[in-house]
């Protein structure tokens, strides 16, 4: 396989495509060179197929393999490798055929919202518990640790998101970052050496 090149076609059309059953493969017939392109996997098939319907007309990337048999007979394949719509030339923007489609949440019922904070408590109060002694030597028990997850599960669904008026901003710039040495002056005339 090293030595294959992946050549593109000019612009052409699919006219038919097949699947034959037999070999497992699908066959396309376009209105360009190469005439025949062949394909072994499901998706390539149906893009294919896809091309077919819309019309689109395409740049094919494809592999071209001369194939002599025993007995002398000669074949050219042309194994598709995928297809590129080709732009219109009146300067619009090209449909790629493909729908956008921003997925939004639904909003969550009182019930599933109250299910996550009672996991998120539970969750954090299994982390704390270890840190947790009542008596030295003593750590929580299942029941302390229950009561402490449902007491932050009720804080975190009970507390009101804040206002917008309420948020301020993160400070940008001006302020010691995440990799300053605190202890080093702001001014680096003021370096003691």
């Amino acid at each position: 396989m090293a030595d294959q090149k992946i050549e593109e076609s000019d612009p052409l059309h699919i006219t038919q495509v097949d699947y034959v059953e037999e070999r497992d493969f699908y066959e396309a017939k376009t209105d360009g060179f190469p005439k025949k392109l062949a394909t072994n996997r499901e998706a390539q098939g149906r893009e294919l197929g896809r091309f077919k319907t819309e019309g689109a007309l395409i740049k094919v990337s494809y592999v071209h393999r001369h194939k002599v048999l025993d007995d002398g007979r000669a074949f050219d394949n042309y194994y598709y490798y995928g297809g590129t719509p080709v732009a219109s030339t009146n300067g619009a923007d090209a449909d790629d055929g493909i729908t956008r489609v921003r997925q939004t949440a639904a909003e969550k019922t009182p019930a599933e919202a109250w299910r996550i904070a009672l996991s998120v408590g539970t969750e954090r109060a299994v982390q704390l518990a270890p840190h947790i002694t009542t008596r030295p030597g003593e750590q929580l028990g299942f029941v302390q640790v229950w009561a402490l997850g449902y007491e932050f599960a009720k804080r975190i669904f009970l507390t009101p998101p804040p206002k917008s008026d309420e948020l301020d901003p993160l400070p940008v710039g001006g302020t010691a970052g995440a990799y300053d040495d605190p202890t080093l002056p702001d001014d680096p005339d003021d370096i003691p050496f």
